[in-house]
C-alpha cells in the first residue's frame, strides 16, 4: 500500500483498519498511584512480584530435582547392568573357597587350603587373597600380632578368564573345648577397564573336640565361712609330641586370701611357667588359703593351661577347668572385727582391739561352747595381750574363752548370741634384715566349737570359723636439717650471720623408708623473701626445683623403695641457700627455709603417708662444727 493511499485512509471517517495486528496479551501497566524513585510502594505490586519469585524457585527446584533423579537412576541402571553379567562380569563367576578339617584338638598344627577362580569372560586386574587365621590362632610362619587376629595379604596380579590358583596358610589353632573358631578368606579384585575394585568373601568354621592337655581341679563342694580349704590342680599331656612354653594359670574368686602354693606361682600368686610339657607327663599344684563370703555368693576358682604373653598378658589356652564351692551358713558362727571391719591397716607400735562376736544358729542347745583365737605373725608383740572374759595361752599364742570364763557359753540357747574383746600389741620397730623383709602382715583366726554334739546333729560339723589379716602402714622418717662448715656443699660469709652480709648455709632432707614400697613421693618448703637461692644441689642427679616467684622449693622423690634406710642407703638431697640479715634480725636466729613436708602413697596398704618437719634456723644444732656462740646475728 502506498504512503499516500494510507494516509487517505487515516482520515478516512469510520475507516477500522481490520488487518492490522490485535493487541498484546501484556498485563496493563498499573497506573493508579505515584511513582516514586527506588521501586514500587504498592502493595499489590511487591506481592505480586513475590508470588513471581515464589514460582520461580519452585520451578527451579523442580528441575534440580528431576536432573539428579535421572543421574541416580541412570548409575543404577548402570550398576544392575554390570552385576548382571551386561558387562560380563559376575561375582559368582569367582569361586573361593577354603578347605579345612571339621574337628581339632586344641593347639593342633592346622592346613587351610584356599582356592580361587575366574569364571568369568573379562580378566580380574590387581587380585590379592587376603586370610584371616582365626581368633588366637599362631601362624607357623611369620609373627602373631600382639593383638588381634593374624592377617595374610596375597598378591596375585592378573587372573585370566578361566584362570585359577590356590594357597595354603598353616597355624597351631587353639580354642576352648566345644566351641567353634572362624577362618576367613577374600578376594580382591579390580575388573578389566574398570577402575573399582571389589571383593569376594568366604569362611569355614573348625570345631575343637578335643584338648591335648588334660586339666582338673579338686576342692570341696561346700565349706565355712572363713575355713581354710586346700585346692588342688592336676594338668596332664595326652599329645603326640612335646608342648614348648607352657603355663598355668588360677583364677581364685574375689574373697579368697592365699597362704601357701606348692610349687611356687611365679606371677601374682595365681601363674605358673611350667616350661616344656612331654607326652604323658603330668603334674600338680597345690593351693592353700581361706575363703570368705555369704553363703548366697558362688565362687568359683579357674583354671588354665596354655601359652602366656607376658607383655600382652594374652592367653592362647589348650584347656579350661572351674569349680563353684558353696559358702554355707555356720550352725555356730562367729566373727572377728576391728573397728567393726576384718580389712585392717594398722601402724607399727599400735594395739590392736578385737571384739567377737557369736551366735547359735542351730534350732537346738549347744552345751560348753568353746571359743579360740589363734594369733600368728613376727609383728605382733605376744607380751602385750589383754582378754576380756577370758584368758590367753602365751605357749601356743592363743586366747582361750569357755564356760569358766564367759559362763553364757554352758548352756547357748537357739538363737542366743553374745561377744568379748581382746587386745594385742603390735612391734614397733619391724625387723628389716634383707630386700624380702617388707609387706608385713599379721592375722587371727577364731574357731567356736563344742565336744558335745546336740541330738539330731551326730557326724555334722557345727564348726564356726573366721579369720582376719591386718597390714602395717609403712613408716617413713624425714629428716630436715641444715648445715655450715659440716656437709657435702662448702659455704661462706660470716659466722654469725652479719647485717646486710650473705652467709651461705646447707640444707639437707633426708628419707628413709621402713616395709612398704611408697610411689608419688614428694617434699615441699620455701625460703624466706631475705633468704637465696644458690642454685646448688647435691647429688645433681635429685630432681628439685626452684619457684623464684613463689619462694616454693620441691624435692620430686618419685619412687621410694622399701628398706631404704635400713637395707640400701637412706636416701638425701642437699642444697644452698644465703642469707642476708636486715637490723630486725639482730640478736635472732631467722629461719632458712620454712616448715617441710613429705607426701606419697603406700603401695601394699594402699594409704596416703605424710611427715612435716618444722622450719630450718640458723641454730645448726646437726652441724657439731658450728659453735653455739654463732647461731644469732649480729651487727
Amino acid at each position: 500500500m502506498a504512503l499516500d493511499d494510507l494516509k487517505k485512509r487515516l482520515f478516512k471517517p469510520n475507516e477500522t483498519f481490520p488487518e492490522r495486528r490485535g493487541e498484546p496479551d501484556l498485563s496493563p501497566a498499573y497506573s493508579g498511584g505515584v511513582r516514586t524513585w527506588g521501586g514500587d510502594s504498592d502493595p499489590r505490586v511487591i506481592e505480586e512480584r513475590r508470588e513471581q519469585k515464589k514460582r520461580r524457585h519452585t520451578r527451579t527446584i523442580f528441575w534440580s530435582m528431576m536432573t539428579l533423579l535421572v543421574f541416580v537412576l541412570a548409575g543404577g541402571v548402570a550398576t544392575f547392568i554390570f552385576l548382571n553379567n551386561e558387562g560380563n562380569i559376575s561375582a559368582d563367576n569367582i569361586e573361593l573357597t577354603i578347605l579345612s578339617p571339621e574337628t581339632i584338638a586344641a593347639g593342633e598344627h592346622v592346613t587351610f587350603e584356599v582356592r580361587y577362580a575366574n569364571r568369568n569372560e573379562v580378566a580380574l586386574e590387581s587380585v590379592e587373597l587376603i586370610f584371616e587365621y582365626p581368633d588366637g590362632a599362631r601362624p607357623v610362619f611369620g609373627e602373631a600380632p600382639r593383638r588381634g587376629r593374624f592377617r595374610e595379604r596375597i598378591p596375585i596380579g592378573r587372573l585370566l578368564p578361566g584362570g585359577e590358583g590356590e594357597e595354603r596358610f598353616e597355624a597351631f589353632v587353639f580354642g576352648d573345648e566345644g566351641v567353634s573358631v572362624k577362618a576367613d578368606a577374600t578376594l580382591e579384585y579390580r575388573p578389566e577397564n574398570t577402575s573399582a575394585r571389589f571383593g569376594k568373601d568366604t569362611s569355614a568354621l573348625v570345631m575343637v573336640n578335643k584338648s591335648p592337655i588334660g586339666i582338673t581341679i579338686s576342692v570341696p563342694e561346700e565349706i565355712n565361712n572363713g575355713q581354710e580349704v586346700e585346692l588342688t590342680i592336676d594338668y596332664v599331656s595326652t599329645g603326640e609330641s612335646a608342648f614348648e612354653d607352657v603355663s598355668l594359670e588360677i583364677r581364685y574368686p574375689d574373697n579368697f586370701s592365699m597362704i601357701s602354693a606348692v610349687p611356687a606361682p611365679g606371677i601374682d600368686n595365681s601363674i605358673w611357667h611350667i616350661g616344656a610339657l612331654e607326652p604323658d607327663a603330668e603334674g600338680t599344684i597345690t593351693v592353700r588359703g581361706i575363703l570368705t563370703g555369704n553363703p548366697l555368693d558362688s565362687h568359683f576358682f579357674e583354671a588354665q593351661i596354655g601359652i602366656f604373653d607376658e607383655e600382652t598378658k594374652a592367653w592362647n589356652t589348650y584347656a579350661r577347668a572351674s569349680h563353684n564351692v558353696h559358702i554355707r551358713e555356720a550352725l555356730l558362727s562367729v566373727d572377728l572385727l576391728v573397728g567393726g571391719e576384718n580389712n585392717v591397716k594398722i601402724t607399727p607400735g599400735g594395739i590392736i582391739v578385737f571384739s567377737v562376736p557369736w551366735r547359735n544358729n542351730l534350732p537346738v542347745s549347744v552345751q560348753n561352747a568353746l571359743i579360740e583365737v589363734i594369733l600368728e605373725g613376727e609383728q605382733f608383740n605376744y607380751g602385750n595381750v589383754s582378754v576380756e572374759g577370758g584368758s590367753y595361752d602365751g605357749v601356743n599364742k592363743r586366747v582361750l574363752v569357755n564356760a569358766s570364763t564367759d559362763p553364757r557359753l554352758e548352756f547357748l540357747d537357739p538363737g542366743e548370741s553374745g561377744s568379748f574383746t581382746f587386745s594385742v600389741g603390735t612391734v614397733e620397730n619391724p625387723s628389716v634384715q634383707s630386700i624380702r623383709d617388707k609387706n608385713f602382715t599379721v592375722s587371727a583366726r577364731a574357731r567356736i566349737y563344742s565336744n558335745f554334739v546336740p541330738e539330731g546333729y551326730e557326724g555334722v560339723d557345727i564348726t564356726g570359723t573366721d579369720s582376719l589379716s591386718a597390714s602395717f602402714i609403712t613408716r617413713v622418717d624425714f629428716v630436715s636439717k641444715g648445715l655450715h662448715r659440716s656437709g657435702v656443699i662448702p659455704n661462706g660469709g660470716p659466722m654469725p650471720p652479719r647485717v646486710g652480709e650473705e652467709t651461705t648455709y646447707t640444707i639437707t632432707w633426708s628419707l628413709t623408708n621402713v616395709s612398704n614400697d611408697v610411689e608419688n613421693g614428694v617434699v615441699e618448703s620455701s625460703l624466706p623473701a631475705y633468704v637465696r637461692w644458690k642454685n646448688v644441689v647435691n647429688p645433681a642427679n635429685e630432681k628439685i626445683t626452684y619457684n623464684s616467684n613463689t619462694g616454693r622449693i620441691m624435692w620430686d622423690v618419685g619412687f621410694l623403695v622399701a628398706g631404704t634406710g635400713f637395707t640400701r642407703p637412706a636416701r638425701e638431697v642437699s642444697f644452698q641457700v644465703g642469707l642476708v640479715p636486715n637490723q630486725n634480725h639482730v640478736g635472732s636466729q631467722p629461719a632458712l627455709i620454712t616448715e617441710a613436708r613429705f607426701e606419697g602413697h603406700d603401695i601394699f596398704t594402699d594409704t596416703p603417708i605424710a611427715e612435716n618437719r618444722g622450719e630450718v634456723s640458723t641454730t645448726l644444732r646437726d652441724d657439731p662444727l658450728v659453735d653455739g656462740t654463732e647461731y644469732k646475728v649480729v651487727q
